[in-house]
């Protein structure tokens, strides 16, 4: 599991040189503040067709095809940025932000973790594939398929968050409770309660998620869109 000190703003006197920076462009494809979960795999190795910069005014995503695409920002700094083959996603203080190179677009999501509370704070996992992400915060989880540019929202009203992984065309959220996974061909997300079984760790491979417990392993098929499981022997 990837253990990070909490992102800090970009400093200001950077700000205000007027510097765009990129420094933070490099961000892990995963990382998991919360839940004990181990992600055991690393996805985003090059080629990489989109790369951030950002300053206090916009972000702007480069495009190998497209060029620059900027989105403004309001009164918020980037947090943090990651990409990872088609896609990219940027942390701001108030919103999630997705940028798939297929279609060259951004969209922008509140990032809610209670009912009370709009902004950032360390209650907040994500993972990145090449195709598809997912951001989550202790209130809801947010799946991005790059394909198509959709954001998909699901509640986790109940549930604690533990971790998330993405590899390729699909991503996964565990909590306590349940997992949830998406994938590129699909508009819904599939849903597998746990019930007694302790997930420890989960890694992708081609065309699966695979998490691991001591009762049994779960298996998501990118393919079929479905879940199977192995039990201990």
């Amino acid at each position: 599991m990837n253990n990070y000190p909490v992102f800090r703003s970009i400093p200001a006197y950077l700000l205000s040189l007027g510097i765009i920076t990129g420094f933070l462009a490099a961000g892990p494809a995963t990382i998991n503040w919360t839940g004990g979960i181990k992600v055991d795999s690393d996805p985003c190795l090059p080629p990489t067709n989109v790369e951030i910069i950002f300053d206090e005014r916009k972000i702007i995503a480069i495009d190998s095809e497209r060029g620059q695409v900027a989105r403004a920002l309001e009164g918020e700094l980037v947090k943090n940025s990651t990409t990872c083959g088609n896609i990219a996603v940027v942390l701001s203080e108030r919103n999630i932000n997705f940028y798939s190179a297929h279609d060259g677009a951004w969209r922008s999501i509140p990032i809610r973790n209670s009912d009370q509370m709009i902004g950032t704070s360390q209650s907040f996992n994500y993972s990145l594939g090449q195709n598809h992400a997912v951001f989550s915060t202790l209130l809801e989880a947010h799946f991005f398929d790059g394909k198509t540019g959709k954001v998909t929202t699901i509640s986790l009203s109940g549930e604690r968050l533990r971790g998330t992984v993405a590899y390729d065309n699909m991503a996964c959220v565990i909590t306590d409770r349940r997992v949830h996974c998406a994938q590129n061909t699909q508009e819904t997300v599939k849903t597998y309660s746990l019930n007694d079984m302790h997930i420890r760790s989960a890694r992708g491979i081609a065309g699966k998620i695979i998490m691991q417990a001591p009762e049994k392993t779960l298996i998501f098929s990118g393919a079929r869109n479905a879940f199977e499981f192995i039990p201990a022997r």
